[in-house]
């Protein structure tokens, strides 16, 4: 019912790699909630369910485990961030490969942590949560909601990608009108949870990337019920960039101590491309479009004194048409000086003329060479 399962006596040193390797720079991020991995035997029996899965960060949630940093048998680390005694506590499992790059994590609430890295310059953020349940009161759901987007607006201030997993407790299910947010391919009936999370997906602009990828619903639910008769999705994956994005789905392998499955996404690394528009060149001051604040304060006084707006969409409409008004674009400097140009212009005519070996176009080719050498040293 649940797949295949992972023991304790299936850990040795032969079983350790990952069984989905992937070519290129794809790399997956997961979220489980173990429900306890309080002891050392259980720690390990997931070490070996996170290393067959090919993820290289996974989100944990009610690990039950005190604070601290445990190096496990397959090279990867357990970071515990500290938890309340009514909490479960939550941690991140990084793969070896990835500890250079990691920069901190850091503990943001009872129920938020993060983890941030740093891939040559392209940061990527890893938001892990544990929401409230159904059964808690609407003060603690509305709490959670309030601190994870005073987080994600912080971390997004920066130009990186963010990605927010973790238990919700939440079912979203699907809806046409959700769209682009949230996809199609939901499960179940929408719970007051998943209202608030798709009001959040909403108002931070994140895609809920369960529901855009179809699956098999073998491959959806994320919890059972101790009878075995319930499924739920109410585990998810978010993230601001999903164009990088490449499948959502559940990895059947599973933990005997926990009811939940492990969630793995997969995402494109777009490590070059942020490196190349690091490292590229400079636009041109002649390039760039000017802001005229003055012209903009004068035209919306006088859109607004003469026609005021009656509704939202024609005051966004009279800023944007102010805002069109004040932005220009200056005036593009030529890359050739005129000098250059009359010479260019002689030389042309010399040998349409026919005049190939005369002395003075061998003066004008080394002028035009000189002054052409001098605007890519000088950057004319």
């Amino acid at each position: 019912m649940f797949g295949r399962s992972t023991t304790d006596t299936e850990i040795t040193e032969a079983s350790y790699g990952p069984k989905n390797r992937r070519k290129g720079n794809d790399f997956h991020i997961g979220s489980l909630n173990v429900r306890s991995i309080s002891d050392q035997s259980k720690a390990e029996a997931f070490d070996l369910l996170a290393v067959n899965s090919g993820c290289k960060v996974i989100a944990l949630q009610e690990t039950k485990r005190k604070e601290g940093e445990w190096v496990l048998s397959s090279g990867a680390e357990l970071i515990c961030t500290r938890r309340e005694a009514r909490e479960g506590g939550l941690a991140f499992w990084i793969h070896k490969d990835w500890l250079d790059s990691l920069v901190e994590t850091k503990r943001e609430s009872d129920r938020i942590s993060t983890a941030s890295f740093d891939f040559h310059g392209s940061h990527l953020h890893v938001i892990n949560v544990y929401a409230p349940t159904s059964a808690g009161n609407e003060t603690q759901s509305d709490k959670f909601y309030k601190d994870l987007k005073k987080v994600y607006t912080r971390l997004s201030k920066w130009d990186s990608s963010i990605i927010i997993c973790g238990d919700f407790n939440a079912v979203v299910g699907c809806s046409s009108d959700d769209l682009p947010f949230v996809g199609g391919h939901g499960t179940g009936q929408r719970s007051d949870n998943g209202d608030r999370l798709v009001n959040f997906a909403f108002s931070s602009r994140v895609s809920i990337l369960n529901t855009i990828y179809p699956k098999r619903p073998n491959r959806k639910w994320t919890w059972i019920s101790p009878n075995g008769k319930t499924k739920n999705e109410i585990d998810f994956i978010l993230t601001n960039r999903r164009e990088i994005a490449v499948d959502c789905e559940v990895y059947c392998d599973y933990l005997n101590c926990s009811d939940h499955r492990l969630l793995r996404a997969r995402f494109r690394s777009t490590a070059k491309k942020e490196k190349s528009r690091k490292f590229a060149k400079a636009k041109r001051a002649g390039g760039e479009r000017s802001w005229d604040p003055v012209r903009f304060k004068n035209t919306i006084t006088e859109m607004l004194t003469e026609n005021p707006p009656t509704c939202y969409e024609e005051l966004t409409e009279s800023i944007r048409s102010a805002a069109s008004t004040a932005t220009h674009a200056t005036h593009q400097l030529s890359r050739i000086s005129e000098a250059t140009k009359k010479m260019m212009m002689s030389r042309f005519q010399m040998i349409h003329a026919g005049q190939t070996k005369n002395a003075d176009l061998a003066k004008i080719n080394n002028e035009v060479r000189r002054s052409r050498k001098m605007i890519r040293t000088n950057g004319e």
